[in-house]
Formats: structure tokens, C-alpha cells, sequence
């Protein structure tokens, strides 16, 4: 089914091509990250190595001096005590030193063997990765051809082959399980019963002539079909490994065939022939339905797969692949961008038919969540797609009612090649603060599409937190948008905005924190409650916010400098809104963070006023009771 733009404007594209930048955009940045953590694993392979040898001098020296110290001590006569003790000391510590070499090249070995097994693993996930995307997909300006060759008994071979300007090819194995079609050597008859063709025969038993006769061939065999997305090529023969038969070549989009007879070199009648104009539809009609039935067959086993000429498992680095990737979307991208009718989706269209079109979208937002997750110079690599574009500041001109799509229906989320190992990362110290919100237009409904410039779409919570940031309460809960409390506070007076953006900050920690880069996350919370669009949520909102963090189940062993920073800057918010609204459970917040920053006075005072303000509100609540626990554990 062909797409058009979002403007209805035609299109190049023969597929979903949202779909494809939504998985290939999964595929790179879990390459990208496979790449960096095999990057980071050797770098410390190879300091450990280092220190190893700084470790063998040390130890080359300090034998070296026992020995000297052994030697030059005063023992006496040869058979003293003194010198068979000297002895002993200077066997041990020969005994000691070769075994201490040995143990430390263990550990080199055995760290080492670690280190490739878990890049090994790594290279393979990205294989199957990458196995996943071209399986579900043709990418745009691929060149695919499907082969299949009998065998003397058993299913066909099938198989698929790929390639793409930028240096990648594949070739898949074809299941052929499901379809009756290939599971066996395959005659004509049962494809195009009783079919007939004009072509060149040697007739007579003295004198022999090459004559055009009407020729039988739906007892032939298909031993052959080759399709690639032009032409189908069709081999027929008599029998299987013969060479008696007919070689097809057909262009279903212009009804051209070209055919050969085939057989032994004496046989006179061999070669091209002109297929008679009767014979075209009926040949045409055999490749369509061998070819309708070959591109049902799914793709299987990855065979093989290279970039350049050199298997893609065993790439230096996967970077260059996706910087690749990333240049040969980047112009569908931006044109799909430049012709869609808001300036925050990615949107195609396609007819349903009865003069019906269905719209297909993509958040920009949704697809920036994608690499979020990446350190800054890995995330880069997607910049030439313009996702991080500022919005156009005036509305695009809208199609006629006529034009107006009967369906709208979002891409649906993607599911990753294969869950994130947690890993260690640096801290990075350029977190982003939570953009200012937008307010949508007057008279707008939350179901309304927000169309008005410098607005982002709605970003649905749906995966969970890790432990290691689960607060005490869900994170439906902390996510949710909070009502509105029934009489105006000082704070939500001051200007109470919708928690969109909101969401998007706390999804994107938890995927930092999911991905084990603890330090980026806390730093993204900091940055978070210190920011000024902060301050302007309703207070029930930065209260969950806060919760998230301060009430986590389990806050961080390693209290990093970015950990502690995250904390103080919970405070200071805390403080704020304790001076504004005097809310006990905002204490009882308060003083969970100064027990986090080692502050037990000022963790003692503020849970004693928390407490005293719940008990003259009610005393048997389990706030109270909760305030009470945490005094006592103090």
C-alpha cells in the first residue's frame, strides 16, 4: 500500500516508514550502548593490566629486598639455627613470590576470559538485534531479492537476501514450514493446471527441423525462483537435475516475458524464443502466484549479515553502522517533517479506500525518549534527524475538510531488542531542567490533539522504576496528575501549571536509573527541583515528584556527589513549601532527605514538627504513626 505525506501530498514510500524509524531507532541505541559498554569493559581490562604489572614490580622489589635482607643478616656458622632458618625464610619466599605471580595471572586470565564472554554476549545481542529489525522490516531503498531452489526431496531452500546503499547486507533463512506451496518438489499443475506454451521443438527422425509447437510443461518442476522486487525468474524442468526445461523471466508491472528453452548442447531448439502473445497472460499469471506464495514465507535464521564486506558482529564499533543508518533516514525524516501538519509528529497517511485515509503519527517526543538514555556524545548521533528542533512558530496551513483523515492512529511503542544491563556510567554534569510548559489553547479538552506551537503530546508512564528508586508508593501515583485541592494555596496561586512536562522529566530518570547510570539520574533531579518552571507546579504535583526520590525504598549505597546534590536540592524545595503550606507529610519528606545528608538534628527537629502538627490534626492517622516510627529511628 503506497503512503502519502501528511499534507496528502504522494510519497516515495512502499511501507510503514514510522514503524521502522521507531524500531531502528530501538537498534541503535542498544548498539550504541552495547558499544559503550564494551568500550568501558576493555578500558578497564586494560587498567587492570596496568596496575597488575605496577603490582608485580612492587612485589619483584620486596622480595628482592627480603632476599637481600636474608642474605646479609648474621647466621653464623652453615649448620647454625640462625642459618637454617635463613634457609627456610629464603625457600618460602620463593615459594610465596612464584605463587603470588601465579595468583595475580589468574586473576589477569580470568578476568580477561569474563571480559570476552560478556562482550561475546553483548555482540551477539546486537546481532539478534539487528536480526529482529530486518526481519520486521524492508528498509526504504533496500534491494531484496527472494531465492528458492528445490531440493531432491524436503522443503525448498528459501532464502532472502538484503542489501542497502550504506554497506549493510543481510541474507535470511525463509521458513517454508507453514506453506504447502514449498515443502516439497513443486509441479506446475499444482500451481497452473493443464498450462500450455508456443515454443521451439527438434521434430523429425530423418530430417530434423527446430519447429513451434504447443508444448505441455505443467508437469515440469519449479527447481527455481528468484524474485527481486522487478523481475521473477522461473526455472522449470522435466525432471529434477535435469536440463531439459524452460528458463522464464517476467515483469508483472509491464506483462514482458522473456523465455528460454534449456537442455543438452546438441539439442538445436535451445536458447531465447519469442513467447508467443497468447502465451504471455498465463505466464504472467504463474510467476504472480508464485511469487504472491514466496513473499509469505517469514524470515528465519539470520545467515549472515555484513557491513562492508566484513561481518557486522565482529565490527571495531557499532557507531558507524548507525551514524549510517541515522544519514540515509535523515532526508525521509525531515521531508516527512516538513509535510506533516504539526510541528511536534512524524505523520504519513494511507487510504482505506471508498476515499477514506487513515493518519499515522509519531510523537517527536516519543522518539527522543529513545536516546535519552545515552551519554551526550552517543545521543548526538540522532541530531541530523532534527527531533530536537524547536516547534515553528506559526500553525501550518491545514488540508481542506474534504482531505481530512477518517482515522488518526498513533505508531504503537516499541519493544526493545533486549532488556538493559544496568552499568555503571560517569556522572554528566549538563542535565537538562525541565522545559517551561505550555499552556494549550483556550477551550481545549485533555483529549484534544495539541496542535498549538511549543507544545509536546502527552507522554504515557508505562515502564516501571527500578528498585532502587521504587518509592513507597506506585509510580501511578507519583505519575498521575493530582487534582486540583478544593481552595487555592499560595503556591498554586502563584501559577499552577499542567504536569505534562513533568511526567516526561520523571520518565526520563527513571530510564537513566534503569539503565544503571545512577549518578545522571540523581543529577537530572537536582537540576528538576532547582529549576524555576518547578516551583510554579502545584504543590500536590512537586509533592509525588519529591516522594519519588526522598521515599525510595532503597536510596543509593555509593552517596556520590550527585546523589548528595539531588537530596539538598530536595531540601531547599522542601522548605519552600513547609514556609508556604505547613504540611505535615512535607516534614516528615524533610526530614527523610536530612537523614540522607547525615543531618540527625535537623532530621530530629523537622520530624518533631511534623508530628506535633498531625497530632493536633489526628492523632490515631498513619502519617502520625509513620512519624513516629521515624523518630524513634533516629
Amino acid at each position: 500500500m503506497d503512503y502519502l505525506y501528511g499534507d496528502s501530498t504522494p510519497s516515495p514510500l512502499r511501507s510503514n516508514f514510522l514503524e521502522f524509524l521507531r524500531d531502528a531507532m530501538d537498534f541503535s541505541v542498544f548498539v550504541l550502548d552495547a558499544d559503550d559498554r564494551i568500550a568501558r569493559g576493555n578500558a578497564q581490562l586494560r587498567a587492570l593490566e596496568a596496575e597488575s604489572g605496577v603490582e608485580l614490580e612492587r612485589l619483584e622489589r620486596l622480595v628482592a629486598l627480603v632476599a637481600r635482607a636474608i642474605k646479609d643478616g648474621e647466621k653464623g656458622a652453615s649448620d647454625s639455627p640462625a642459618s637454617r632458618c635463613a634457609a627456610r625464610l629464603g625457600a618460602a619466599t620463593t615459594e610465596v613470590h612464584h605463587a603470588t605471580i601465579e595468583e595475580v595471572r589468574r586473576q589477569i586470565a580470568e578476568t580477561t576470559a569474563q571480559a570476552e564472554a560478556a562482550e561475546s554476549a553483548l555482540r551477539t545481542a546486537c546481532r539478534e538485534a539487528l536480526a529482529k529489525l530486518l526481519a520486521a522490516h524492508e528498509p526504504h531503498e533496500a534491494s531484496i531479492t527472494t531465492r528458492l531452489t528445490t531440493r531432491a526431496a524436503g522443503p525448498f531452500d528459501a532464502r532472502l537476501t538484503g542489501e542497502l546503499a550504506i554497506g549493510l547486507a543481510w541474507t535470511f533463512e525463509l521458513g517454508t514450514e507453514p506453506t504447502e506451496l514449498w515443502r516439497a518438489p513443486l509441479r506446475v499443475d499444482a500451481v497452473a493446471p493443464q498450462l500450455e506454451i508456443r515454443a521451439p521443438q527438434m521434430t523429425g527422425w530423418i530430417s530434423k527441423e527446430v519447429k513451434v509447437r504447443p508444448q505441455r510443461i505443467d508437469r515440469h518442476f519449479v527447481t527455481e525462483l528468484v524474485d527481486d522486487a522487478t523481475t521473477v525468474v522461473v526455472k522449470l524442468r522435466t525432471e529434477i537435475g535435469a536440463d531439459a526445461g524452460f528458463d522464464l523471466e517476467v515483469d508483472p508491472s509491464t506483462k514482458q516475458v522473456k523465455a528460454a528453452r534449456t537442455g543438452a548442447p546438441t539439442d538445436e531448439s535451445i536458447g531465447p524464443f519469442e513467447v508467443a502473445e497468447e502465451d504471455v497472460a498465463p505466464l504472467v499469471a504463474l510467476a504472480d502466484k508464485l511469487r504472491t506464495s514466496a513473499r509469505a514465507l517469514k524470515p528465519g535464521n539470520l545467515v549472515e549479515a555484513t557491513v562492508d564486506g566484513e561481518p557486522f558482529r565482529t565490527q571495531p564499533t557499532f557507531a558507524v553502522l548507525v551514524e549510517r543508518l541515522v544519514g540515509m533516514m535523515t532526508p525521509v525524516v525531515r521531508t516527512i517533517a516538513e509535510r506533516s501538519l504539526t510541528p511536534n509528529e512524524l505523520v504519513l497517511r494511507r487510504l482505506l479506500g471508498d476515499d477514506r485515509r487513515e493518519e499515522l503519527f509519531v510523537p517527536k517526543a516519543v522518539l527522543r525518549e529513545k536516546y535519552a538514555v545515552l551519554p551526550a556524545p552517543l545521543a548526538a548521533l540522532f541530531a541530523p534527524l532534527a527531533l530536537d528542533a524547536p516547534a515553528q512558530a506559526t500553525p501550518r496551513a491545514t488540508l481542506p475538510l474534504e482531505d481530512a483523515p477518517a482515522v488518526r492512529a498513533q505508531i504503537a511503542r516499541s519493544e526493545p531488542p533486549a532488556p538493559r544491563v544496568p552499568t555503571a556510567r560517569p556522572p554528566v554534569t549538563d542535565a537538562a531542567a525541565v522545559p517551561p510548559p505550555a499552556s494549550p489553547p483556550a477551550g481545549s479538552t485533555p483529549e484534544a490533539r495539541l496542535s498549538h506551537p511549543g507544545s509536546e503530546p502527552s507522554i504515557e508512564i508505562t515502564a516501571e522504576l527500578d528498585d532502587d528508586l521504587e518509592p513507597e508508593i506506585t509510580s501511578e501515583e507519583v505519575l498521575a496528575a493530582a487534582p486540583q485541592p478544593p481552595e487555592p494555596t499560595p503556591l498554586a496561586a502563584a501559577g499552577g501549571t499542567r504536569n505534562e512536562p513533568l511526567r516526561a522529566s520523571l520518565k526520563q530518570i527513571a530510564l537513566l536509573a534503569r539503565s544503571g547510570r545512577t549518578d545522571e539520574a540523581y543529577g537530572r533531579y537536582a537540576s528538576l527541583f532547582e529549576s524555576a518552571p518547578f516551583a510554579d507546579y502545584r504543590p500536590d504535583d512537586q509533592r509525588q515528584a519529591l516522594r519519588l526520590m526522598v521515599l525510595a525504598k532503597a536510596p543509593p549505597d555509593d552517596r556520590t556527589e550527585a546523589v548528595l546534590g539531588a537530596y539538598r536540592a530536595a531540601v531547599a524545595r522542601l522548605e519552600a513549601l513547609i514556609a508556604a503550606l505547613k504540611e505535615p507529610a512535607d516534614y516528615e519528606l524533610l526530614g527523610v532527605a536530612y537523614t540522607v545528608l547525615d543531618d540527625a538534628t535537623a532530621a530530629e527537629k523537622a520530624i518533631r514538627a511534623g508530628l506535633e502538627l498531625e497530632r493536633e490534626r489526628n492523632p490515631s492517622s498513619d502519617l502520625c504513626g509513620n512519624l513516629m516510627r521515624r523518630l524513634s529511628a533516629l
